[in-house]
């Protein structure tokens, strides 16, 4: 297979752009995440990580990858612009952030979610009744079969619903058509309407819980195709962003960051709850984006920027009592976040189908500028940080506020800290 196609970058891809996918599709198929799965699913893991190392390998060696595109070349492989899979309507963007919300567990039987959707029925379903559909753009899965090899089931992708019922042809509905839908009598989906589905083997209240959870995704994307909340359509692509990278950190350290996980989830949210600030600081930047790039990838990129910004300052204001705690260095507490960051900037990638403007390196020289700083530092270090925020369009009395929120943040987090090891 093309390396190019595994990791889902360019042809043209630079060695960054090559390492940020790398990274993020590590975190995607590495076989840690899947443990609680099922053997299969933890084979086809192991698989795709295989495929995904061998990839990197290839195209991070100058030599193999130049005989790699010589060879395609001479053989005369054409190869399409790659792109990662994206949604074909904002609608359907919108439909994947409700159905995928942390807080909602997919809990009954034959029901799936991603990513823990096994392979092969994912497979099945695709083979059997969504043959254009990628894996990755499957959202959530019913399994009507006895036997589980789900060639009949419902089907929800970025795209719109698929179904098959036993001895019926494959149905498939575009999310753009659906002006309601709603569950029905004895294990019925219907949609404007109309019968769409009915289930022969999973239960009505499972049934009853998909239907429900499809209307507010629906209904969540009618709003913002109907132009309404367009500043709700820019919090969602951060709480998106966060989300996937959330569970990115918490599955490659799966509990033993020092609850650096509910400090990060936290100070994220605070500064997702004051959208407003960053929507006035893109404003003030006035800031000329590349062609292409939306006002909802600007926000994301400066809310990564100031969290980070803000991360890193707030720990440094509690570096002595921490070292007194842990007897430990702040900036060894920077691995968490790397991990974090790398996620949400590969799923910026894969969501906006471009790299973020600021770069790995700048991101470096701001941790390296923040952490580290003794306490004789303190107020170049408040000077620089004022002066940086207002680089970003960050008002003087926002910035006042964001950073109380995050030293507040992290005073809460030691104490936690505190609490946990005086047990």
């Amino acid at each position: 297979m093309d390396p190019y196609e595994i990791l889902g970058i360019r042809p043209s891809a630079k060695s960054e752009e090559i390492e940020l996918a790398y990274k993020g599709r590590r975190s995607q198929y590495h076989p840690d995440r899947y443990s609680q799965s099922d053997a299969e699913t933890q084979a086809w893991a192991t698989t795709k990580m295989q495929e995904v190392n061998e990839a990197y390998r290839v195209l991070a060696s100058p030599a193999l990858r130049s005989q790699l595109d010589q060879g395609q070349s001479s053989t005369g492989a054409k190869r399409e612009k790659a792109q990662p899979a994206r949604a074909t309507t904002q609608g359907a963007i919108d439909v994947a952030s409700v159905l995928l919300k942390p807080e909602w567990e997919w809990f009954h039987d034959k029901v799936y979610a991603r990513p823990n959707i096994p392979h092969k029925k994912l497979e099945g379903a695709i083979a059997s009744y969504a043959p254009g559909v990628a894996p990755e753009a499957v959202l959530v899965l019913l399994d009507d079969t006895l036997f589980g090899g789900a060639r009949e089931g419902l089907l929800v992708a970025t795209d719109g619903l698929h179904c098959k019922q036993k001895l019926a042809s494959p149905r498939h509905i575009a999310f753009d058509q659906i002006t309601e839908v709603a569950p029905g009598t004895n294990c019925r989906l219907m949609v404007n309407g109309r019968e769409f589905f009915k289930a022969d083997l999973i239960e009505h209240l499972a049934m009853l819980m998909v239907a429900g959870r499809l209307a507010e995704a629906l209904k969540n994307a009618q709003r913002v195709e109907n132009g309404e909340c367009g500043e709700r359509s820019n919090i969602e692509s951060i709480e998106h962003l966060h989300r996937v990278a959330m569970s990115a950190l918490q599955s490659e350290w799966n509990g033993d960051a020092f609850l650096i996980d509910q400090l990060i989830d936290q100070q994220m949210r605070s500064l997702v709850e004051r959208c407003e600030e960053l929507r006035r600081a893109i404003d003030t930047r006035k800031r000329g984006l590349t062609a292409g790039y939306s006002n909802d990838a600007a926000m994301a990129e400066l809310a990564l920027v100031l969290f980070l910004m803000l991360h890193y300052y707030g720990l440094t204001k509690i570096e002595g009592d921490f070292r007194a705690v842990m007897e430990a260095d702040i900036a060894q507490l920077q691995v968490f976040s790397e991990a974090y960051k790398n996620a949400y900037r590969a799923e910026f990638l894969r969501l906006f189908g471009y790299q973020m403007e600021v770069s790995e390196h700048e991101l470096e020289a701001m941790a390296g500028m923040l952490l580290g700083r003794n306490d004789a530092e303190s107020g170049a270090l408040d000077e620089v940080l004022g002066k940086a925020l207002a680089l970003l369009g960050v008002r003087r009395q926002d910035a006042t506020q964001l950073v109380d929120q995050f030293v507040g943040r992290a005073e809460f987090w030691l104490a936690s800290i505190f609490a946990l090891v005086s047990r």
